[in-house]
């Protein structure tokens, strides 16, 4: 049986946990693929959207929207390293 693998993480691919919406309650991750793919087509009605690229798994309540899909980001970290005055790189 193979060890697990973890992955390493940069800290922009991290958010605080104060800034996460996880923790603010607007954040759900969806599994399986199949699920989270659904969502992705139907979750507008609900103002859930996907919201990074490299996250197919996680979506956001996003009411404030009006129905439009917010822009998405690259990865987590990017709003909170432009509210900050960090580049995203």
């Amino acid at each position: 049986m193979d060890e697990p693998r973890t992955i390493p993480l940069r800290p922009r691919d991290l958010l605080p946990p104060a800034e996460s919406p996880h923790v603010k309650g607007i954040a759900l991750d969806i599994r399986p693929h199949e699920g989270a793919r659904w969502l992705e087509d139907h979750g507008a009605r609900y103002d859930l959207y996907r919201m990074c690229d490299n996250e197919w798994w996680h979506f956001e309540h996003r009411p404030e929207t009006g129905g439009r899909p917010p822009r998405r980001r690259p990865h987590p970290g990017v709003g909170y390293l432009i509210d900050n005055g960090d580049q995203v790189r």
